[in-house]
């Protein structure tokens, strides 16, 4: 499939005349660092609009907060980065 990033508006937008013109997608789905929708073009193809639900303190990337959210969710024995962990990863990065 291919995935595009788009900002929270743009992604709810999209969603909302996606329904006007009876596109199918699985609703906005949440999957804790991003939401996004998924609807397939007249060829078939899978496509994902997906948008950040958080923007990474100045001078780092949202690799960075992933990364240490990662290593956070690992220690916490969770199954999934959830908004706990890259709430706590932007704390430490702003810190540092």
């Amino acid at each position: 499939h291919i995935a595009l990033e788009v900002t929270k508006s743009i992604l709810t937008e999209m969603f909302e005349k996606g329904k006007k013109n009876n596109i199918e997608t699985r609703g906005i789905s949440d999957h804790g660092f991003i939401s996004s929708i998924y609807f397939r073009d007249p060829l078939g193809l899978l496509i994902e609009l997906a948008s950040y639900k958080f923007d990474p303190p100045f001078g780092y990337s949202h690799a960075n907060v992933l990364e240490m959210a990662h290593k956070l969710r690992i220690k916490r024995g969770a199954l999934n980065i959830e908004d706990v962990d890259v709430s706590l990863a932007i704390r430490n990065l702003s810190q540092s």
